[in-house]
């Protein structure tokens, strides 16, 4: 049950960020498509 359990958290930790990653890599994708939005 223990290890099942940690499986379980790593498989959602590794989901999580793989997610995270995405919206970072979108909103900075999203930024560099619009010019002066930083000036």
């Amino acid at each position: 049950m223990t290890t099942a359990f940690f499986i379980t958290t790593a498989l959602l930790c590794a989901w999580w960020y793989r997610q995270s990653r995405r919206q970072a890599r979108a909103i900075r994708v999203n930024r560099q498509n619009q010019p002066g939005w930083l000036d």
